[in-house]
């Protein structure tokens, strides 16, 4: 699900094992970044997608609580 608020984007997926399909769906998307050329970048959206993983990372505290 998708959800909208003023200053941000929240989706929530839901999952057997969130772990694993954080980790599958960022292998999936570096993948697909792989594949990316000059010919098929110019004229599309693909721009975002640096910026999604990037969000997609947790911050160190965050990381940090998932250990214990």
């Amino acid at each position: 699900m998708v959800r909208f608020e003023e200053n941000k984007l929240i989706i929530e997926v839901e999952t057997n094992n969130p772990i694993e399909y954080w980790s599958d769906l960022q292998n999936s998307l570096l993948y697909s970044m792989r594949w990316t050329t000059d010919e098929n970048i110019h004229n599309n959206k693909f721009y975002r997608l640096p910026d999604f993983l990037i969000e997609l990372q947790p911050d160190f505290g965050v990381m940090m609580k998932m250990i214990k």
